[in-house]
């Protein structure tokens, strides 16, 4: 069966083959390459789909997604085998004076597309140049859609491919190394199945923060993002009512080491969780080996610090 990569337009291919060779750099995207191909849209920013194409092509994050904000897209991590890791927020629905939609919310479909077909996708982001006011782009690379969470409405890429001791990148080693990310992708969602597992025996199948015992409704949460096998440890996990992940995964709610008090941010104040999350406390698994991890938890707070500033 041809592999999907390689059955995309040439124009497609020869983009996401200029993002790879410039990974790493900062300077100016162009809006297209010396050939006419595209690289992003007209307006410049968000997501990018060229037209009449299933796929989107490419990801800018702006400066102004990157501050203080509910809905912030966040900062890439690094990892010491030369790839990353980013999580970038979907186009929310707005609507316009006449009450219609004024985002084009169909650009998230396309890029689950990506997610679904293992279609790679260029990532870079805005940034301002240092000890200037010029802005300039930090050029991730390639990035594997590797999973979405509907509730946060965040895509979580991956970077799929370290150049750092190649000149130059072919499609075919790109198809290749998306292939290999398209395996990985396919055990993480297998191995989800055993984390949940392992918390509802842990908790007793009870919610961590509001103790709802409907298994049906209660989710693995990962206290630190999921970054590989390693993090599906039971420390590094709670069992939260379906909502509660949400809220808790998008900087919502935090945890108070000290009380294990449960912390609402000032976008939730006034709202019915603060009323049924008053006075909440964490729930501590009997077993000191299912304890999660407060060093862990405190990371989170602060994660999302800007959150709960008055």
């Amino acid at each position: 069966m041809p592999s999907p990569i390689l059955e995309l337009p040439v124009s497609f291919q020869e983009a996401l083959t200029w993002f790879a060779n410039n990974r790493g750099k900062v300077l100016k995207v162009p809006a297209k390459l010396s050939n006419g191909t595209l690289l992003q849209g007209s307006q410049g920013g968000g997501i990018f789909c060229p037209q009449g194409q299933k796929y989107a092509l490419s990801l800018k994050s702006t400066i102004g997604a990157q501050l203080n904000s509910i809905y912030a897209d966040a900062e890439p991590i690094f990892h010491e085998d030369g790839t990353w890791t980013y999580d970038y927020h979907e186009v929310r629905s707005k609507p316009n004076a006449a009450g219609k939609e004024k985002n084009p919310t169909w650009k998230n479909i396309r890029l689950l597309n990506n997610l679904n077909d293992g279609i790679p996708v260029g990532v870079f982001r805005e940034v301002m140049i240092p000890g200037t006011k010029v802005k300039a782009h930090q050029i991730l690379g390639i990035g594997q859609v590797v999973a979405y969470d509907e509730r946060t409405g965040f895509f979580t890429l991956k970077g799929v491919q370290n150049i750092s001791e190649k000149e130059k990148l072919s499609i075919e080693d790109l198809d290749r190394d998306t292939r290999k990310t398209v395996t990985t992708v396919k055990a993480v969602r297998e191995g989800q199945s055993l984390f949940r597992a392992q918390l509802l025996e842990a908790y007793k199948c009870r919610c961590a923060i509001t103790g709802y015992d409907l298994s049906d409704a209660l989710e693995a949460a990962h206290i630190a993002p999921y970054r590989g096998r390693q993090t599906n440890i039971i420390s590094n996990g709670l069992l939260l009512r379906a909502d509660i992940h949400g809220l808790f995964d998008a900087g919502v709610i935090a945890i108070d080491t000290n009380s294990l008090k449960i912390l609402l941010s000032k976008f939730a104040a006034g709202s019915k969780y603060a009323v049924e999350l008053s006075g909440a406390k964490l729930r501590i698994p009997s077993q000191d080996a299912h304890t999660p991890d407060l060093t862990l938890i405190a990371a989170h707070r602060e994660k999302w610090a800007h959150c709960f500033d008055n």
